[in-house]
């Protein structure tokens, strides 16, 4: 699989601060991470890089995905900006745990007394497995954070890397805290003890360590990574839904998901729109193409969509999703440019047509 998901936090409902929190980030589907609980979360305009937005914890506050499939091995990246004070009772601050259903089998944690990195199997209060030097972490700027793990009983390792830079690298370790030498949930933490703070997180990515294809396998780090959203600017060569009014790529083109105030309908199995996009600048890689859309049904009895992506007259289709009657993200990615079979260009990104179709 090599890559599993990726998100930059861009689209979801703006709340505009801490409260209400984002809640339709937990209707994320495919791209092998379900974002399955959260509470307290805030939603923050821009995001890194004045881009976007991004995810905000306060105390007492998280968000949790869990994979599709548990993997034994595997490589998280994600960008952080902490603004933590120091309580007497702790120093140190959750920044990612890595679980097997409830059980931590490592956390990654931010002392903030030291500004160091410390790796624990079980989680606070656990075995300490290594910590960095001081002073390797920043505190209220924007850090790119990435993790291996390999979960096992006598040969678990963990590398921890900031900004492009190894900081932490324990082999040989017990990193196995439950019955199982997997881990299935990626969980975001806000701090319980370290009072008055707050952190954000954007730029997500989580592979495990089988080779993809594409310019980077997704088996190793890819180092400081954006991800990217573009929005439509324009019908392509098929509408076939009707839209509420307008036309039909008017109707999807906010950044946030505005409920029943726009949309594109039908009851036509067979029936496709797709849409031109926003340019990419000619400066950046692409390691992978996402398409995210939002939809629901809004009849009785189900309702299957399925996402295209069109490359050079080379037309793909992502998985099927059976729709609830609620509004559900739908991700699909492609690592490699489905015209070529190699690695994705700009050029090919800013000439690409994507959209949907009813399947049944």
């Amino acid at each position: 699989m090599a890559l599993i998901a990726c998100d930059g936090f861009d689209h979801y409902a703006n709340s505009g601060g801490m409260s209400p929190a984002p809640a339709d980030i937990l209707s994320r589907r495919g791209g092998g991470i379900q974002w399955n609980a959260q509470t307290g979360v805030g939603y923050i305009i821009p995001g890194r890089n004045s881009f976007g937005g991004a995810i905000e914890l306060g105390q007492n506050t998280y968000l949790r995905g869990t994979l599709t499939t548990p993997i034994s091995a595997g490589f998280v990246g994600f960008a952080a900006l902490t603004r933590l004070t120091i309580d007497d009772n702790s120093p140190y601050f959750e920044l990612v745990d890595l679980r097997a259903g409830n059980v931590v089998q490592i956390s990654v944690q931010f002392n903030v007394t030291t500004n160091s990195i410390q790796v624990y199997r079980g989680g606070t209060g656990g075995a300490l497995l290594g910590q960095t030097l001081n002073n390797v972490f920043t505190n209220g700027i924007w850090n790119y954070v990435e993790i291996s793990a390999t979960i096992h009983p006598t040969a678990g390792a963990v590398t921890v890397r900031l900004n492009g830079a190894n900081v932490l690298v324990l082999t040989a370790q017990n990193t196995q805290n439950s019955a199982n030498a997997t881990f299935d949930g990626v969980w975001f933490q806000g701090a319980p003890v370290v009072t008055g703070t707050y952190w954000q997180i954007d730029d997500f990515y989580i592979a495990d360590t089988t080779a993809g294809s594409g310019l980077v396998p997704f088996n190793a780090f890819i180092g400081d990574a954006r991800v990217w959203t573009l929005y439509a600017t324009g019908d392509a060569t098929t509408q076939q839904w009707t839209p509420l009014a307008g036309t039909n790529w008017q109707e999807v083109a906010e950044t946030n998901n505005d409920g029943d105030a726009s949309y594109n309908s039908t009851l036509t199995v067979g029936a496709r729109d797709n849409f031109h996009f926003q340019q990419l600048p000619t400066s950046v890689q692409v390691l992978a193409v996402q398409v995210t859309g939002s939809y629901r049904r809004d009849a009785a009895g189900p309702r299957t969509v399925n996402q295209h992506l069109t490359s050079g007259g080379t037309d793909v289709a992502g998985a099927n999703y059976v729709l609830p009657n609620t509004y559900v993200y739908c991700c699909d990615f492609w690592t490699v440019d489905p015209h070529t079979g190699a690695g994705w260009t700009v050029a090919a990104v800013n000439a690409v047509a994507a959209g949907y179709g009813l399947v049944a």
